[in-house]
């Protein structure tokens, strides 16, 4: 059972035939090892860091740069 509520969001996953529903609750953190990857050992917080770089770039062009 999920015990959803209205408004609750779900992951899921397809395998074969058959698709895995689980609710999403807190953060995106706790789906680490969820999702598998092609490449060995991904370096997520390099990544973190990367999209904070971009983010807070995007911020900064869109409120001072205009």
């Amino acid at each position: 059972m999920l015990k959803l509520k209205p408004n609750d969001k779900l992951f899921y996953i397809v395998e074969e035939s058959k698709v895995i529903l689980k609710p999403i609750h807190g953060n995106i953190l706790e789906l680490r090892g969820s999702v598998t990857s092609k490449e060995p050992n991904v370096d997520f917080d390099n990544i973190r860091e990367i999209t904070r770089k971009k983010i807070s770039g995007k911020i900064v062009e869109e409120n001072y740069m205009s």
